[in-house]
C-alpha cells in the first residue's frame, strides 16, 4: 500500500466524497466512481474492502431518511432472487472473459436505457416474473463484475416511482446485499486490521459526500431526477462498452 502522505489521504477523500454524494443524491454510482480510480492508487485487494464497508454506511443512511417510502411487499422478490443469483455470477467470473461480459453488459445498458429515455414502458414491471429476473440478474452482476445496479435501477424506473421511493428501494437492497458480503469478507479473513485501520480515515469525506447528496436530491423535480437517472445509466453503458472494447481490440 503506498504511503499515506497528505496528497494520498486528499486524493482519495475527494473519490470518496464524489462516489458518496453521487449515490446519496441517485441512490446509486458509489462503486462506479470510486472502484476504477481508488483501485488506481490502492491493491483490489485492500480497495474493494474498504468500498463496500463505506457502501453499507451509505445504504443504511439513505434507508433511514427515506425508510417511510420503502413498502417491502412491492419488492420482496428482489432480495431471494438477488441472493439466488450470485452463484452463478461467480461462476460466470471464473469461466467468461471479465472483457466480454462488460461488453455485453454496456450494449443492454444502453439499449435499454435508450427505451426509458424516449418513455417507452412495454414491461409490466409490476408482474412477479420482471421482479424475480430483474434480481436475478442483478445478483448475477453483482458477483460477476459488481455492477449490480443497473437491472433494478430499470426495473424501478419502468415503474414510474417517486425519487424518495426509487432511492429508498435501491439503498434497502444494496444494503442487504452488501451486509451479507462483509459477513463473507470477515469470514474468508479479506477484512482484515489494514483495512480497518483506513476505515475512519475517509469518513469525513463520505459523511459529507452523503450530506450534500441528501439536501440536494431533495431539491430536484421529479422529472429531472428521472432523466438524470437515465442519463447516467446510458453514461455507464457507453463506458462499460469503450473499456471493454479498448481491451478485446
Amino acid at each position: 500500500m503506498p504511503g499515506q502522505s497528505a496528497q494520498f489521504i486528499v486524493s482519495i477523500s475527494l473519490i470518496i466524497f464524489s462516489a458518496a454524494f453521487l449515490q446519496s443524491f441517485s441512490g446509486f454510482g458509489f462503486s462506479l466512481v470510486a472502484v476504477p480510480l481508488i483501485t488506481l492508487q490502492l491493491q483490489p485487494r485492500i480497495a474493494i474492502p474498504l468500498l463496500i464497508v463505506y457502501s453499507v454506511l451509505i445504504n443504511l443512511t439513505v434507508l433511514l431518511s427515506t425508510a417511510r417510502h420503502f413498502r417491502l411487499r412491492d419488492v420482496w422478490l428482489l432480495f431471494p432472487s438477488g441472493l439466488a443469483g450470485l452463484p452463478l455470477g461467480t461462476y460466470l467470473l471464473l469461466n467468461l472473459n471479465d472483457n466480454l461480459l462488460k461488453l455485453l453488459i454496456g450494449v443492454f445498458i444502453v439499449l435499454f436505457g435508450s427505451l426509458f429515455l424516449v418513455n417507452f414502458s412495454s414491461i409490466a414491471a409490476t408482474k412477479k416474473p420482471i421482479q424475480i429476473t430483474a434480481g436475478f440478474i442483478s445478483g448475477i452482476l453483482c458477483s460477476s463484475i459488481s455492477l449490480s445496479g443497473p437491472p433494478i435501477i430499470l426495473f424501478l424506473t419502468n415503474k414510474h416511482v417517486g425519487k424518495n421511493y426509487f432511492r429508498s428501494t435501491l439503498a434497502a437492497y444494496f444494503l442487504f446485499l452488501n451486509l451479507i458480503t462483509v459477513i463473507l469478507y470477515l469470514k474468508t479473513g479479506l477484512l482484515d486490521r489494514e483495512i480497518t485501520d483506513l476505515i475512519p480515515k475517509f469518513l469525513p469525506a463520505l459523511v459529507a459526500g452523503i450530506a450534500v447528496g441528501a439536501v440536494i436530491a431533495q431539491k430536484v423535480k421529479e422529472v429531472r431526477f428521472r432523466h438524470f437517472v437515465i442519463i447516467l445509466l446510458l453514461i455507464t453503458g457507453v463506458f462499460l462498452i469503450i473499456s471493454a472494447l479498448n481491451r478485446i481490440l
